[in-house]
């Protein structure tokens, strides 16, 4: 009997650590990111931190034109995160992708109607894609300091 015990008690063990792992199958985002986003006129570069509480997603991009709060989540290895401009208006900007290593990539798109008024487009600026590279901290250089 006390065979048939160990081994339920080894097969429950397994069976325990199996679930604890897909329960946290989400990615681990938080850090830096170099962003790229392709737009109309051009890339626009910036970075991009983040943190990650399970799978929420808070942080902050810096670009050319300024700071913008980030939300989102992640799933897995896909992503979707939130950016909030502000000028004359609040403008939206929501990215979905997928994680891969080191590398995240996909689409985004202005919420709400986006874009601008009708300058030889319909307004619209629709899915432009994006790309961002993890950031890893610079060791080497202070080990040669």
């Amino acid at each position: 009997m006390s065979k048939a015990v160990r081994s339920l008690v080894f097969y429950s063990l397994f069976a325990f650590s199996l679930s604890a792992l897909a329960a946290d199958s989400s990615a681990t985002l938080a850090g830096q990111w170099k962003l790229s986003m392709s737009a109309p006129r051009g890339t626009t570069e910036g970075t991009l931190t983040l943190q990650q509480d399970g799978n929420k997603l808070t942080g902050k991009y810096k670009g050319p034109r300024g700071e913008s709060p980030v939300t989102g989540n992640v799933d897995g290895d896909s992503v979707s995160f939130n950016m909030e401009f502000k000028a004359r208006r609040t403008v939206t900007i929501a990215f979905t992708g997928n994680l891969d290593g080191d590398k995240m990539s996909g689409t985004f798109a202005p919420q709400g109607g986006g874009g601008r008024h009708n300058r030889g487009g319909n307004g619209n600026q629709g899915s432009r894609t994006w790309t961002a590279t993890r950031q890893q901290a610079n060791s080497a250089s202070q080990d040669a300091n």
